[in-house]
């Protein structure tokens, strides 16, 4: 059998198996099947591009908004520290006689809004203090005692605010006698 009759003969078995395929019910129901799950095939690809390009624009904006919240506190902790320094130097400079409230009126302290600035003594009394009603004594608390042992930028550990669900940090600085003892 030559080729030319072979190819005939399987052309027309093809035509054959091929015209139901070819009846109107059958066909255009398949063509709708292929275009919606060619359009489904598109929409779950975009989605997901979507939800990458979602996911990354997040962690960039989540780097960014934790670089900036860690440059302010440790812009914070600067002044914080810059304040207690100068209050070290205050204190020693009037011979252990230091009124803060004096510091305040002058300016030379931050406002009670961004944090208050309180002398204890060598027993942990508070015997000045730029909030005036804030008396007290702090012999117990941690950063006080670490002052006790060596001149360091201390911080305490969190303690329980005023406010529900407010949390307060003591910052702290040794002050020390002209002798060089704990004040």
């Amino acid at each position: 059998m030559p080729l030319k009759a072979k190819w005939a003969r399987s052309a027309a078995a093809f035509r054959h198996w091929l015209s139901p395929v070819t009846e109107p019910h059958i066909l255009f129901p398949a063509i709708a099947i292929l275009g919606l799950i060619a359009i489904w095939t598109i929409t779950l690809s975009l989605i997901k591009s979507d939800r990458a390009a979602a996911v990354h624009a997040a962690v960039e904006s989540s780097r960014d908004l934790g670089e900036t919240y860690e440059s302010q506190v440790l812009r914070a902790v600067r002044e914080i520290d810059q304040t207690l320094k100068f209050v070290k130097y205050a204190y020693e400079q009037k011979n252990l006689q230091l009124e803060l409230q004096e510091l305040k009126e002058q300016g030379l302290l931050p406002p009670d809004l961004l944090f208050v600035v309180s002398i204890a003594d060598s027993k942990g009394n508070i015997v000045s203090s730029t909030r005036p009603l804030l008396r007290g004594n702090v012999v117990d608390q941690d950063y006080f005692q670490s002052q006790r042992q060596t001149d360091v930028f201390a911080v305490g550990r969190p303690q329980p605010g005023n406010e529900p669900m407010e949390w307060n940090l003591q910052f702290s600085r040794r002050l020390a006698a002209v002798d060089g003892r704990f004040a």
